[in-house]
C-alpha cells in the first residue's frame, strides 16, 4: 500500500461511466500516470479498466532487493474476474546483504513460505500475466558474489500466490568462497514449474590453485543440488577439497607434518571458519579492509603451525593489495600481492614471496 499526493487529473462522469483522463500522482515509489474508466450500473461499479504506468519507480521487492523499474500495467476487473497484466522493465535491481556460508545453506534449504489464501466465500483472486524483462541490470554484490545478470520472466498465478516462470542468466561474475575467487563461466536459474516458484540451478565456476585449474559445478532443483568438483590436471575429489580449504594438497600436508586429514577434518576447519566470520566482519569494518580473514590451523609447509591472516585493501577501482602472514611465525610465512586491472580482459599480478623473490603474472579473461 502507498499514499498519493500532489495528484491531478480529470474525471468525467456520465450516467453509466466514470472516465479517468491524464491522472498523475506522486507515491512512495515515484510518479505514476493512470487512465481508463469505471463502468456503472446505478451507483454500483460493475467493471474497471485502468492503465497504470510509471518510469523510474523505486521498490524493495523481493525483500532486501532494491529495484528501479518502469511499469506499464492494465488492471481489468468485473464482478466475476480480475486480471492484472502488462510489462515491467527492470532498470536496476541489487542485492547487497552479506551472508555467511551457514546462512546461505539455511536460506537455500528453507521450506517454501506458506501461501496466502483468500478468505470468505466472496473473495476474488486477481490473476496475473506480467512480463518482466531485465538486460544486464540484476546484480548480486556482497561478500560471497559480485554477479551481473539478465532475466526474462513471466509472473502468473494470482496476486495472493504469484508464480515465476522464465530464466535468469549470469552475464559475468565472480564468487568468493573461503578466500577462493571463482570466475563464473556458466550460470542460469530457470523456473519451469507452472504451479509454484521452483528454481533450478545450473552454475559452473572456475579458479586456479597451485597450478591446478579447478571447476565447481552446481546443478539441480534448489532442494536437491548436485555439487561436482573437477580439476585439470585431474585430481581426486578429496585432494581438490584440500586445495580449496587449506591451500595445499594432501601430499603437502603430510610432508609438512600434518597427517593426511579426512574430509571430516577439513569440514571441521570450515565450520570453525564459519564461526569466525562475525569477528572477521567486525574487524574489516573497524580497520577499513575490504578483505580480512583468519584461516585456522594453516600450515602450508611451515615448521610452526599457526593461523593465516589475510588483509586486503582496494586502493582504487583497478588496484588491489593483499597481505598474508602466519601468526606465531611472521618471518617464515609472508606474502604480498598487488593486482592491477589493465583492461576488462587483462590483469597484471605482482607478488613477493616469503623468501623475497618477486614475480609478475598476467591473467587473461576470455568468454566463449
Amino acid at each position: 500500500p502507498t499514499s498519493f499526493y500532489n495528484a491531478e487529473g480529470q474525471f468525467k462522469f456520465t450516467a453509466n461511466q466514470v472516465s479517468i483522463d491524464a491522472f498523475t500522482a506522486r507515491t512512495g515509489y515515484g510518479v505514476i500516470n493512470a487512465e481508463g474508466g469505471i463502468f456503472l450500473e446505478g451507483f454500483r461499479a460493475t467493471r474497471w479498466q485502468v492503465n497504470v504506468a510509471g518510469s523510474g519507480l523505486r521498490v524493495e521487492y523481493p525483500a532486501r532487493v532494491v529495484s528501479v523499474v518502469d511499469v506499464d500495467l492494465d488492471a481489468l476487473k468485473s464482478e466475476r474476474s480480475s486480471l492484472l497484466s502488462g510489462v515491467v522493465y527492470i532498470r536496476s535491481a541489487e542485492y547487497n546483504q552479506n551472508l555467511s556460508i551457514p546462512q546461505l545453506i539455511l536460506a537455500l534449504t528453507a521450506p517454501e513460505a506458506e501461501r496466502v489464501q483468500g478468505t470468505g466465500t466472496g473473495s476474488q483472486q486477481t490473476e496475473l500475466n506480467i512480463s518482466v524483462e531485465a538486460y544486464q541490470s540484476i546484480r548480486v554484490n556482497n561478500n560471497l558474489a559480485d554477479i551481473t545478470g539478465s532475466g526474462d520472466f513471466t509472473i502468473r498465478g494470482t496476486l495472493q500466490n504469484p508464480v515465476i516462470l522464465g530464466s535468469f542468466t549470469v552475464d559475468e561474475g565472480q564468487l568468493s568462497l573461503e578466500n577462493n575467487d571463482f570466475e563464473v563461466t556458466r550460470g542460469t536459474v530457470s523456473f519451469n514449474n507452472p504451479r509454484r516458484t521452483h528454481p533450478n540451478l545450473n552454475f559452473e565456476a572456475s579458479t586456479e590453485k597451485l597450478e591446478h585449474a579447478i571447476t565447481i559445478g552446481v546443478r539441480g532443483p534448489i532442494e536437491r543440488l548436485n555439487v561436482t568438483l573437477r580439476s585439470e590436471p585431474p585430481l581426486p575429489t578429496s585432494t581438490i577439497v584440500s586445495l580449496l580449504a587449506l591451500n595445499q594438497t594432501e601430499e603437502e600436508s603430510a610432508f609438512a607434518g600434518t597427517t593426511q586429514r579426512p574430509l571430516g577434518s577439513v569440514a571441521g576447519t570450515l565450520l570453525l571458519k564459519g564461526g569466525l566470520e562475525p569477528v572477521e566482519a567486525r574487524a574489516s569494518r573497524l580497520f577499513g579492509f575490504e578483505k580480512f580473514s583468519i584461516d585456522p590451523f594453516f600450515y602450508a609447509g611451515s615448521r610452526d603451525p599457526g593461523a593465516r591472516v589475510t588483509l586486503g585493501k582496494q586502493l582504487t577501482q583497478d588496484l588491489t593489495v593483499t597481505y598474508q602472514t602466519v601468526l606465531g611465525n611472521p618471518s617464515q610465512e609472508q606474502f604480498v600481492s598487488v593486482e592491477y586491472k589493465l583492461t576488462d580482459w587483462l590483469t597484471a599480478i605482482g607478488t613477493r614471496e616469503e623468501n623475497g623473490s618477486l614475480a609478475i603474472d598476467f591473467k587473461f579473461r576470455k568468454r566463449f
